[in-house]
């Protein structure tokens, strides 16, 4: 399926349906990266998706007043053929740990291949 974000296409390609272990694999292939610790920040330069911190408090306090209580600690950003990952630089009030921005940077890239079908490109 051809989404408009070019880079969601490739991310997609990459997902086989119900086979985790397969999509790893092929993400894995993908950045020629065979080594662990897996390192997220270099997996998504060489996908060529930007990360950033972002504050999330305005958005924070717009989901408190709709009586959600969640905080957010990250999101992808696609406009038109570029995807941008923003993570929470704190987490409950303190600096984030770097396994925390790490986690949020490896979820939110998960998002964007499981769900590249749904995601808003406009």
């Amino acid at each position: 399926m051809n989404y408009m974000c070019k880079k969601l296409d490739e991310l997609r390609s990459l997902y086989v349906l119900g086979d985790y272990e397969k999509t790893s694999a092929n993400l894995m292939k993908k950045v020629e990266w065979n080594d662990i610790p897996v390192k997220i920040e270099v997996i998504l330069d060489r996908l060529g998706i930007p990360f950033n911190k972002k504050e999330f408090t305005q958005s924070e306090a717009e989901l408190k007043q709709n009586n959600i209580k969640v905080g957010v600690q990250g999101m992808v950003h696609v406009e038109k053929d570029n995807i941008e990952i923003f993570y929470n630089s704190t987490y409950q009030g303190k600096r984030a740990t770097k396994h925390k921005i790490s986690f949020t940077l490896a979820h939110e890239l998960s998002h964007s291949i499981l769900h590249a079908n749904e995601i808003d490109t406009n």
